[in-house]
C-alpha cells in the first residue's frame, strides 16, 4: 500500500510524516497514512484522479487531499511552513513550505517531526528517534510559539503524557503554563476530542495530575479544581477528593463512559460535606449527577453517552451500599433498576472501592465479590427481562397498543424483584398474575 502511493508520485517529492512514523518507530501497527509533499492540493487531486483514484477535498482548504487504497484512508498534504490559529477564528492562516524542513519544523513535537522517504530512510532533523527512546516531549522550535500557534497542541502534550507515559522537556513546562488561558480560543468539539483521548489513554493518572498542576483543568473542566481542597480522610478514605478522583480513573476500564464517570463522581462532595463524629456527604451522588450533566452539556458530548454518563454517577453508590443482609429480592431490585447499566455500575464501583483506604479495600472488594456471586446463583441477569412479550398481554386481554401494556409489564418486573413471581414459568402464569391486576383495577 505505501509502495503504490510512492509510485504514483514516483516524480515528485513524498515522505511518510508524522504519528504514521512515530507508531511505526514504537512497533506499532497502523493502516491509515500520512504523507507530505511539495505539491499543492490541486496538484495532488490531479495526479490522483488521472490514476482513477476518487479523493475527498474535506481537508483541501488545509492542504490535504484523501482517498482510499486497499480499504485503507490516506492523506497527501502539502508542505506548510506556517499554520495560526487566530483568536475568534477556526481556520488556522495557513503558508505553503517548499521543503521537507519546512513542514517538520511547524509540527507540534520532536517525535512527531519525523519522515520516511521511499527508500525507507528516517528523516529526522530535530533528534525525534532520541526523544522516543527516552520518553520525552520537545518541540522542534520554541514550546511557547508552537503553542501559540494553535493552543490545541497544549492538550496534544497531555494526550501523548496519557497514552505513553512520556515526559515534558522544561520548555514544554514552561510553555504549557503561561499559554493554559489560550484554550479559552479553542472551538468545544477540538477540546472534547482531544480530552476524550486523554481519558482513554493507559498513564491517565499522570496526565490529569498534570492538568490540575498546571492549571489546564481551570479552561476545560473547571468544576473539578475545588477537589483537591476538600479532604476526606475517615476510616473509608486516606486521600482528599481529587486524588482520589485521579485514582478511580486510572482503576476504571479503558472505556469512554466509565472514565467519565470516574472523573465526575464525587463532584457534589464540595457542596454537601457535613461532619459530626466523621465526615459525611449525604446526597453527593445526586449533586454530582446534576452538575455532570451541566458540564456534559456545555461541552456537547452526544446524548446517548451523556445519559449513560450521568446514570452511573447518579448511581455510583448503590453497589458500595451493598450488605450480606440484602435478601434476595433486594438483589433482584437491584438488577431490575440498573438494567443495561449494571455491567458498568459494578465496574465502576470496583475502582472506586480500589481507591479507598488501603485498610478497607479487601473488605468492600469481598462484598462486591459477593454481591456479583449473588446476581450470577438468582438468574443470568443479562437475560433479566419481562418473560412475556408485549403482543401476548394485547391478544390476551384485547387491549391496543399504548401505556397500560408498559404498565402491565413493570407489574411482572415488580413481582419479580419483590419474589412473588419467578422467571422460567409458562407464560400463563404470569397471564393469571395480569387478569388479577386487571381486576383489581
Amino acid at each position: 500500500m505505501e509502495k503504490t502511493v510512492f509510485d504514483l508520485f514516483k516524480f515528485n517529492e513524498l515522505y511518510l510524516v508524522g504519528g504514521t512514523v512515530r507508531d511505526r518507530l514504537l512497533g506499532f501497527k497502523t493502516n491509515d497514512l500520512d504523507f507530505a509533499t511539495n505539491l499543492l492540493p490541486d496538484e495532488v487531486e490531479k495526479v490522483l484522479q488521472k490514476a482513477g483514484y476518487k479523493t475527498h477535498d474535506i481537508g483541501k482548504a488545509f492542504g490535504t487531499i484523501s482517498f482510499m487504497v486497499g480499504g485503507n484512508k490516506i492523506e497527501i498534504t502539502t508542505y506548510r511552513k506556517n499554520e495560526k490559529y487566530q483568536r475568534d477564528n477556526r481556520r488556522p492562516v495557513i503558508e505553503w513550505g517548499k521543503t521537507i524542513h519546512d513542514d517538520l519544523i511547524r509540527r507540534d513535537f520532536t517525535i512527531n517531526a519525523m519522515a520516511i522517504d521511499r527508500d525507507g530512510t528516517v528523516v529526522d532533523l530535530f533528534n525525534g528517534q532520541d526523544h522516543l527512546n527516552r520518553g520525552v516531549l520537545e518541540t522542534p522550535m520554541d514550546a511557547e510559539e508552537i503553542f501559540s500557534d494553535d493552543p490545541l497542541r497544549i492538550l496534544r502534550a497531555v494526550r501523548f503524557r496519557s497514552r505513553f507515559g512520556f515526559k515534558y522537556s522544561e520548555s514544554v513546562k514552561e510553555a504549557l503554563k503561561s499559554q493554559a488561558s489560550k484554550l479559552l480560543y479553542l472551538p468545544r468539539e477540538r477540546i472534547l476530542d482531544e480530552f476524550n483521548k486523554i481519558l482513554l489513554g493507559g498513564h491517565v493518572g499522570k496526565a490529569l495530575a498534570d492538568m490540575y498542576a498546571y492549571k489546564l483543568l481551570n479552561y476545560v473542566v473547571p468544576e473539578l479544581i475545588i477537589l483537591a481542597d476538600v479532604d476526606q480522610y475517615s476510616q473509608y478514605h486516606s486521600k482528599n477528593v481529587w486524588l482520589h478522583t485521579i485514582g478511580v480513573v486510572e482503576n476504571a476500564p479503558i472505556d469512554l463512559a466509565l472514565r467519565w464517570a470516574a472523573l465526575l463522581h464525587d463532584l457534589g462532595k464540595p457542596f454537601t460535606k457535613t461532619f459530626d463524629t466523621q465526615v459525611h456527604f449525604y446526597n453527593h451522588e445526586e449533586v454530582s449527577a446534576i452538575m455532570t450533566e451541566s458540564i456534559l452539556h456545555r461541552l456537547v458530548l452526544p446524548r446517548k453517552l451523556s445519559e449513560e454518563i450521568v446514570y452511573l454517577v447518579r448511581n455510583h453508590m448503590r453497589a458500595n451500599l451493598y450488605d450480606k443482609k440484602w435478601t434476595d429480592s433486594a438483589v433482584r431490585r437491584f438488577v431490575l433498576d440498573t438494567g443495561e447499566h449494571l455491567d458498568k455500575l459494578l465496574l465502576l464501583s470496583r475502582s472506586d472501592i480500589t481507591s479507598h483506604n488501603p485498610a478497607k479495600v479487601q473488605l468492600h472488594l469481598d462484598d462486591l465479590e459477593d454481591l456479583t456471586r449473588r446476581i450470577e446463583e438468582l438468574k443470568n441477569y443479562k437475560e433479566l427481562k419481562c418473560p412475556i412479550g408485549g403482543k401476548s398481554i394485547m391478544d390476551h386481554f384485547n387491549l391496543s397498543t399504548g401505556k397500560i401494556v408498559g404498565r402491565l409489564k413493570n407489574d411482572i418486573m415488580e413481582a419479580l424483584a419483590n419474589g412473588e413471581l419467578r422467571l422460567g414459568e409458562n407464560e400463563e402464569v404470569y397471564l393469571n398474575f395480569l387478569a388479577g391486576k386487571i381486576h383489581r383495577e
